[in-house]
């Protein structure tokens, strides 16, 4: 039997969110990088596999037309959660959406080779790993 995670929320959970955008908003890859340490373990290995896909997903864009952009307009929602401040007024919607495209565009934009030979990612290959109860 396989030992197996539920998440509760997005990859990059509502919890994160604030912490996420300061990250991006201050343009220091290393603060980006800490944020994603700083995830819970099954978010952690989630996202470090869909960063690793989405990438090798957008170098075919010539012929599947999805580029880093595409992908993180279309993904963000599903895969970056949002501070749930209530009421959630409509007009903040476009801002919040802004928001989860331009980090998970950050996200997708890290440099492959920096994932598979930093720290970054050596943690990620915990999703790999098949754990045997």
């Amino acid at each position: 039997m396989f030992q197996q995670k539920i998440l509760l929320d997005c990859v990059v959970p509502s919890t994160s969110f604030e912490q996420f955008i300061h990250a991006i908003e201050s343009n220091d890859e290393q603060q980006i990088i800490t944020c994603v340490f700083e995830l819970p373990a099954p978010n952690r290995d989630t996202l470090a596999y869909f960063i690793l896909h989405l990438q090798k997903v957008s170098q075919h864009s010539s012929t599947n037309k999805m580029p880093i952009e595409n992908l993180a307009r279309v993904l963000a929602p599903t895969i970056i959660g949002y501070s749930k401040r209530l009421p959630f007024k409509i007009a903040e919607e476009f801002t919040v959406n802004s928001n989860q495209t331009m980090i998970l565009h950050r996200l997708l934009k890290l440099p492959s080779v920096s994932l598979l030979d930093d720290s970054f990612f050596k943690w990620g290959l915990g999703f790999l790993k098949i754990q045997i109860i």
